[in-house]
């Protein structure tokens, strides 16, 4: 085993789980089990947030949207989420005002839909613990937080406050939380064969990809927070079944220049909502949705992924806006279900299998506002079949 390697912490030791993934999900299940007295390694290929959880639209949000499907509970858990984030880590995550303008031309049900859902939105984020609560503003008002915005034939402008953050400083400082807690973190390590070992014991064996040397730990139970790779996942551990997830391509645009509001709008091809999100560099136009089966290494935001979104820029910019910078996509790891991506649901799931004698918990689906709520979840689920071993930690 080479010197510096992130195994040589965990060589030679039985472990209380191996948390496979390190994205937001895994990041947040290290950490809740570390605290709890667990004794855990979290194994990543390549850097923590590289996939899904460095791809998004950056929102830390409810889901206003949601409630359109009557999605109410998942609402009122990623409300209470959205607070306790600001709170938190006021550093990443803070309010954004977003601006909902109503138009003359926008069908009946979408303008009566949106105030009843942004009424019902406040209602469930109570109580606010000042949080700024929804009010109209007036369109030179709406110019000034988004120059350019198309406001010809509006009707109402609404304004409500969300999230917004880094996703991957969120991600990499939750998994500086974990390894804080006694969570050991090898990043650039792939896990490979699991095989029985004695009564509730199996062995894991990991491979270093800089150094190329293997070694094998220790466990007695697995969590599988790979998001969309969870499927190829199980199939690696020899698991049958049919497929866990539903993997749907998001796209984004990352374009120039400055706002001071994000904006929640309706595309005019399809009526399909999608946002302009305030970045570090200008500001994001997505999201795009879409089945996608490829490799989730090989994702990306394909022509017709652009083309759908440079007409949203036009129709929502129409005076012209910056230079797009960069085009990008990541796979969300929706559960499988039946009828279009935007219909399903963004709650997770905790499914147990168990290979080589050891649980196995597959993390499934979810929303990066709900990565706290899925790591308590999964740590109570593995806290009924495996008990930590040491206590908790402050």
């Amino acid at each position: 085993m080479a010197p510096n390697s992130p195994l040589d912490a965990v060589d030679g030791r039985t472990l209380d789980a191996v948390v496979l993934g390190g994205g937001i999900s895994g990041a947040a299940t290290a950490r809740e089990l570390a605290a709890r007295g667990y004794e855990v390694l979290l194994v990543e290929p390549r850097d923590i947030g590289w996939g899904t959880s460095g791809r998004s639209s950056r929102l830390v949000h409810g889901g206003l949207r949601y409630l359109a499907s009557g999605k109410v509970g998942l609402v009122r858990r990623a409300l209470r989420e959205r607070l306790a984030l600001v709170r938190a880590a006021p550093h990443l995550v803070r309010p954004c005002p977003f601006v909902l303008p109503l138009y003359d031309d926008d069908p009946l049900p979408w303008r009566a839909a949106a105030a009843a859902g942004l009424a019902l939105y406040d209602l469930l984020a109570r109580p606010r613990y000042g949080w700024p609560p929804p009010r109209e503003i007036r369109p030179d008002q709406a110019r000034i937080l988004i120059p350019g915005l198309e406001l010809r034939g509006v009707r109402r402008i609404h304004l409500y406050h969300d999230g917004v953050t880094d996703d991957r400083r969120l991600t990499l400082a939750t998994a500086l939380d974990a390894a804080a807690a006694g969570a050991v973190l090898a990043t650039r390590c792939e896990a490979g064969s699991l095989e029985p070992l004695r009564g509730g014991i199996a062995r894991l064996s990991v491979r270093d990809l800089v150094t190329g040397e293997s070694t094998s730990v220790e466990t007695r139970a697995l969590i599988n927070a790979t998001g969309p790779w969870c499927d190829r996942t199980r199939d690696r551990l020899g698991l049958e079944g049919r497929p866990l997830l539903r993997p749907s391509r998001g796209a984004h645009l990352a374009v120039e220049g400055r706002i001071d509001a994000a904006a929640l709008l309706r595309h005019p091809r399809d009526g399909r909502i999608v946002f302009l999100v305030p970045a570090a560099c200008g500001f994001l136009a997505g999201t795009t949705t879409g089945d996608d089966g490829c490799p989730p290494d090989e994702v990306r935001a394909t022509e017709e992924d652009q083309a759908y979104l440079r007409e949203f820029l036009h129709a929502a910019l129409p005076g012209g806006h910056g230079r797009v910078r960069a085009a990008f996509a990541g796979l969300r790891p929706l559960a499988a279900g039946r009828g279009h991506p935007d219909r399903l649901s963004r709650d997770a799931r905790i499914v147990v299998e168990r290979s080589a004698g050891v649980p196995v918990i597959h993390l499934v689906g979810g929303k990066l506002t709900l990565h706290r709520d899925m790591a308590r979840r999964a740590a109570d689920r593995l806290g009924r079949l495996v008990p930590p071993t040491g206590r908790p930690r402050p």
